[in-house]
């Protein structure tokens, strides 16, 4: 749909650039169910508030209204909060603030529509995550892998090991990275089927019979497989037993299956990614950590979510920030400039600011886009 054929055009309020097809090769059309918008250091959800808006007229445009519409506008918000909206917080409360907002904006959207509570879905997903390290009890962690399919273990036990920086470094934490060796030997030891026991004979002969393989053809498919069977199996753990000892299994197996979630988010890439990402020196905790993985943008937090933003993007997707604006001028962070943004992902727009932008933060301001390149 061209520009003038939309309404986003007079919804965005500071709207500053409209494509123009004859320098922004435009992009192969997407069902809007499928799109995907990441804010890697979510706060309480400022972006994905304004993100969701505009994903109910971009469904409106291409689903339609009225009795005709497919899928309805009734699922219209809880198909934003499933599907759309990514966001990761390492401040457990800010996280809950921005779930909490995006269900609050779904249901004025259905009120929007007329619809009264005992009309309305049920929206009980979104995909707000924090980031922090998986359950740390050694004896819980041991009694759960034992109810873990075999060809899963060694992955769980690695994302345990991976994630203990993840309070730290959110998600700069090259998660996916880090879990590359162990994810692949699980999907080659899952395309074997695993024979199971499932009964015996008369005679006490056991019956054996051989389990489905997952099957996936990207580490993000298998990925999404291997979730769900873990969750299946941390909800069953959970379950178990009662008392003092119920509860212990209980929360491990809901802080086990945030840090799932937030794996699962790393192993997908996205048609926009969004941030006002934290700026400054990292961590005392995860300073060596940084200082590996981005060793041409340690000197600074927002230079790193940059560089992490482009790389969790599509070929041809877009990047938004509002950043201080110090990498644009200073010698020291001239390799982020021509090594990751101009050789990667030049800017396709760019406003320096200055001062006062920020209420929280005495720092000088740059809003500005950027564009993967294709390769």
């Amino acid at each position: 749909m061209r520009a003038g054929q939309t309404r986003l055009t007079d919804q965005c309020q500071y709207l500053v650039h409209e494509p123009d097809e004859r320098f922004d090769p435009p992009r192969p059309p997407k069902d809007p169910r499928e799109l995907r918008i990441l804010d890697p250091a979510c706060g309480s959800g400022h972006f994905l508030l304004y993100a969701f808006d505009l994903l109910l007229t971009i469904y409106e445009e291409a689903f339609g209204t009225g009795a005709t519409a497919d899928p309805p506008p009734a699922d219209w918000p809880g198909l934003i909060l499933a599907r759309n909206l990514h966001g990761i917080d390492i401040d457990p409360r800010a996280a809950q603030i921005a779930a909490l907002a995006l269900w609050m904006r779904a249901q004025r959207a259905l009120t929007d529509l007329g619809l009264g509570r005992a009309e309305r879905p049920r929206i009980e997903r979104t995909n707000i995550v924090v980031a922090e390290p998986m359950p740390g009890d050694s004896e819980l962690l041991a009694e759960f892998l034992t109810t873990v399919d075999p060809r899963l273990q060694p992955l769980v036990s690695k994302a345990v090991d991976a994630m203990k920086l993840a309070g730290e470094a959110g998600s700069l934490l090259k998660i996916e990275a880090d879990l590359e060796k162990a994810l692949g030997g699980a999907m080659r030891a899952a395309m074997v089927p695993r024979a199971e026991i499932v009964g015996q004979t008369e005679d006490g002969r056991q019956i054996v019979q051989a389990t489905l393989s997952m099957i996936a053809s990207s580490e993000e498919d298998f990925w999404d497989q291997a979730q769900a069977t873990l969750l299946a199996s941390l909800a069953a753990y959970g379950a178990q037993a009662a008392g003092a000892t119920g509860l212990r299994r209980r929360l491990f197996a809901q802080d086990a299956a945030e840090g799932f979630a937030f794996i699962a988010l790393m192993h997908q890439t996205y048609d926009v990614v969004l941030m006002n990402p934290p700026f400054g020196a990292a961590s005392k905790a995860s300073k060596s950590y940084l200082s590996r993985a981005y060793p041409r943008t340690k000197n600074d937090l927002f230079a790193a979510f940059v560089e992490r933003g482009i790389a969790l993007l599509e070929p041809g997707a877009f990047l938004g920030a509002l950043t201080s604006r110090t990498g644009f001028f200073l010698v020291s962070f001239q390799a982020w400039r021509e090594e990751i943004l101009l050789a990667t992902a030049p800017p396709t727009v760019f406003a320096d600011l200055g001062n006062g932008v920020l209420d929280d933060a005495m720092v000088e301001v740059a809003a500005f886009c950027l564009q993967k390149k294709d390769r």
